[in-house]
């Protein structure tokens, strides 16, 4: 097989439209062909022993989570999904995204709390017949292209282009929000992306770098002449 085993996990989790899954779906929904990747029936072996086969070809945006009896694989960080999730969904209760996310309550908690913090949500007190509840809020932002402009233009003084990872820190989006953008921007033409050597970074640099569709590119660096 041409493609590489990230590419197919990608296609898997695009496939379900979903940021985790439980380990079982992911062994069911493997094209043909994978074991020849991976050097193994996939079918044969236990959960445990295909997650610790797993594991080496997983980069650092992946990690492993157990509720219950059930083991899942995220390919986002958690405080990203949650955000995700509320975000097609406010106003929503912290009761409907406990029962209906697959995460532990500390989790969840310690997630709506950093991202309450940082101003991505509100929380409202709703007064009910016997009780209140806490509902969550998305508040307008201003135009996300309006907000990476001024960002670019503060980070890149009297340079004429801007590194993704500067970007990406400064702004402080989540992750899969600022990839996105970045991605939107790119294919309508609004900013030009440049491939850097990744050995002249850092390991932390590269992972706040920016790798597009195309999984030969990795892009470091944004052309200024389209968003002037």
């Amino acid at each position: 097989m041409d493609i590489s085993f990230p590419d197919i996990l990608t296609n898997v989790f695009d496939k379900h439209k979903k940021d985790y899954l439980t380990i079982t779906q992911i062994k069911k929904s493997l094209p043909k062909g994978v074991e020849q990747i991976l050097g193994l029936q996939v079918k044969k072996i236990t959960n445990t022993e295909f997650i610790e086969r797993l594991k080496p070809q997983l980069s650092d945006t992946y990690s492993i989570h157990k509720k219950g009896n059930s083991t899942y694989l995220l390919r986002a960080p958690i405080q990203d999904i949650i955000l995700s999730y509320i975000t097609q969904r406010s106003p929503i209760s912290i009761r409907m995204v406990s029962k209906n996310l697959r995460f532990q309550k500390g989790q969840i908690a310690e997630a709506l709390n950093n991202l309450a913090r940082s101003g991505a949500i509100e929380l409202q007190i709703v007064a009910q017949s016997k009780d209140f509840n806490v509902q969550i809020l998305v508040p307008e932002k201003p135009d996300s292209s309006l907000e990476i402009k001024k960002a670019y233009d503060i980070i890149r003084k009297d340079r004429n282009y801007v590194k993704i990872y500067e970007l990406r820190r400064y702004l402080n989006w989540p992750r899969q929000a600022f990839d996105s953008y970045i991605q939107s921007l790119w294919n309508a033409g609004v900013i030009e992306l440049q491939a850097s050597d990744p050995q002249l970074l850092t390991e932390d640099q590269r992972g706040d770098s920016f790798m597009d569709t195309n999984p030969c590119k990795t892009a470091l660096e944004i052309d200024p002449d389209p968003m002037t």
